[in-house]
């Protein structure tokens, strides 16, 4: 799986949601020297957020790994983030100073979509992958969020201990005597580090 590269907005700390944002050239370099470190895999088919930083980490990645199977999916979008989109926390702050207190599973971030509702989403998505899927070897690009989800399901542990990707990065998940194993998480190669972008939130 790999989180897209950074963009304008996570450079300044924003919610980007479901906001069509695309990368900035930190972004786009991000992705090709990620490619190298994900080449060893021999992954023949990527599928992708239909959200624009996503689709064009997809291209990036499909024309160095000459990959021509490519899958864009609505289900592994972000998170949709509602009025909080496009704001910095202090921004949200401003607006309701409580709102940041009384995060849960079921609170519906800017009024709009909860992690236990992306949840269902990525399951079906998830559950749809592994009944059609004809190739054990796939790239997953899409969000912070939606990554630890993925995780989740597929190892069982709670959502709330694994940590969010950095942007960029790539996690590998291997089925093992049919049990699912993070064999590594949020990798990304020495020379990207320059050009990371600590941007994580993670309510």
């Amino acid at each position: 799986m790999v989180r897209h590269g950074s963009t304008v907005w996570t450079t300044q700390k924003k919610f980007q949601g479901q906001a069509n944002v695309l990368l900035n050239e930190n972004g786009k370099k991000q992705i090709e020297l990620l490619v190298n470190a994900i080449r060893r895999y021999n992954v023949n088919k990527i599928i992708s957020s239909d959200l624009m930083r996503t689709k064009e980490t997809t291209e990036i990645l499909s024309d160095k790994l000459s990959i021509t199977d490519i899958t864009f999916s609505p289900d592994i979008r972000e998170i949709d983030c509602g009025w909080w989109t496009g704001l910095t926390i202090d921004e949200i702050n401003e607006k309701n100073s409580e709102i940041l207190t009384s995060i849960s599973d079921n609170y519906k971030r800017g009024e709009a979509e909860s992690i236990t509702q992306a949840q269902l989403r990525v399951r079906y998505f998830i559950d749809k992958l592994l009944l059609k899927t004809k190739t054990n070897k796939i790239i997953i690009v899409s969000h912070s969020y939606i990554i630890r989800l993925i995780i989740s399901y597929l190892t069982e542990v709670e959502y709330s201990e694994i940590k969010g990707p950095v942007l960029g990065s790539y996690s590998y998940l291997q089925l093992k005597n049919n049990k699912w194993n993070l064999e590594s998480h949020s990798v990304i190669p020495e020379e990207a580090i320059e050009f990371s972008v600590p941007w994580n939130p993670t309510f």
